[in-house]
């Protein structure tokens, strides 16, 4: 079995809660799609375990943001906020260990992506099956499924020659409404994927936020999932 994380933005409450999910389903692997940091109040924390337990690891646009230097102008003021606390929260391994990271890696038949195939650096995102479709378009032939986050959304959208673009949504910060961390299980002998909603502590991570002078926006967006 493996475990398919994506969108962590910080909050170590629900990335544990996920973890621990996976260890009661005999998950052996983990994959993470990027935005480990970001919004929440324990990035470090974040990547110290995600590094630790991960086999897959690709970046999101806000590690990026925060392991650079340069000024985060592409984020609305909220996000820039938060990205420019994480700076300072990250450990200089950690923000070094960030910028390695590569855009998209393939595993077998699979890609995994952040935000999208076609020009993964511009951080394009994927809403509509249609434009699913015109992403999966031009692939590597080997390539079967392509796994992407970015939206905070869960979907599975197939193309014409059953190539699947699947989303498998926020650990840390869903907006489908649900508020409950969102990861995905693949089962590699079957072939077989499923969503989980996983229920984890929304106060403790709301009240970290808080207490780090965050955005309050940042802690309260968390009790319903938006």
């Amino acid at each position: 079995m493996i475990g398919i994380i994506s969108d962590i933005h910080g909050n170590w409450d629900a990335l544990w809660a996920v973890l621990s999910d996976g260890a009661s389903r005999s998950i052996r692997e983990w994959i993470c799609l990027g935005d480990i940091v970001g919004y929440g109040a324990d990035p470090d924390k974040c990547v110290d375990i995600i590094r630790e337990r991960c086999k897959i690891v690709v970046l999101g646009n806000h590690d990026e943001a925060a392991a650079q230097e340069t000024s985060p102008d592409d984020f609305n003021p909220v996000a820039r906020q938060a990205i420019l606390w994480t700076r300072y929260a990250l450990s200089e391994s950690n923000k070094q260990w960030l910028k390695d990271l590569p855009l998209m890696q393939q595993d077998a038949d699979r890609l995994y992506v952040h935000a999208s195939p076609r020009s993964p650096e511009a951080w394009n995102y994927i809403f509509t099956e249609s434009e699913a479709r015109r992403q999966l378009e031009g692939l590597d032939l080997s390539i079967r499924s392509c796994f992407v986050g970015h939206t905070h959304e869960s979907y599975r959208y197939k193309n014409a020659n059953d190539v699947e673009m699947i989303n498998v949504g926020s650990v840390g910060q869903p907006r489908d409404g649900d508020p409950r961390a969102s990861y995905a299980i693949l089962d590699e002998t079957t072939g077989q994927l499923d969503f989980s909603r996983i229920d984890y502590d929304i106060e403790a991570a709301r009240q970290k936020i808080i207490r780090a002078k965050l955005p309050r926006f940042l802690a309260d967006r968390l009790l319903n999932g938006q």
